[in-house]
């Protein structure tokens, strides 16, 4: 299993000790993992700040990795956050149809979780790339708006 870690500079880092490796070993136990319920996942919030840098691919992968693991109600939560993140990629790119796409999906897939989940507002961030990507959602004279920035707990 993956675990991940902050690091000083508050970059959370994928670590996975190979065996024997007594440094890594060290540094996973000054980062313990927690269970608790409260605490969101590392991985989330490494997600939402690669999100919030426009590293959208990157956003992805992390909350990929996360979303594997998961198998509780946060499952689809995190869907849509992987779809949001490959909406805004592939619009980048200028793949409208796959941008529009994984939209409308990761929208279905978010509603259960409104208003708020795990601190992120849930129809202020779908609104928010709706403008984004209003462009690929049919309003062809819409202005070019930047991605949301994910902001958790406002």
């Amino acid at each position: 299993m993956d675990r991940y870690r902050v690091t000083v500079s508050g970059i959370v880092m994928k670590t996975a000790p190979a065996r024997g490796d007594l440094a890594a070993r060290m540094i996973l136990s000054v980062y313990p993992m927690s269970d608790a319920p409260d605490i969101p996942d590392p991985r989330f919030l490494a997600g939402v700040d690669l999100f919030n840098r426009r590293e959208f691919f990157d956003a992805h992968e992390v909350w990929e990795d996360l979303w594997h693991e998961c198998a509780g109600p946060d499952r689809r939560f995190y869907q849509a956050l992987i779809q949001a993140a490959v909406a805004a990629y592939h619009w980048e790119r200028g793949n409208a149809t796959g941008a529009a796409r994984l939209y409308r999906s990761g929208r279905r897939y978010m509603e259960p979780f409104r208003p708020v989940n795990l601190g992120l507002a849930v129809d202020a961030f779908w609104d928010q790339m709706a403008a984004h990507l209003a462009g690929a959602l049919g309003d062809t004279a819409a202005a070019s708006v930047p991605p949301p920035t994910i902001r958790l707990g406002e």
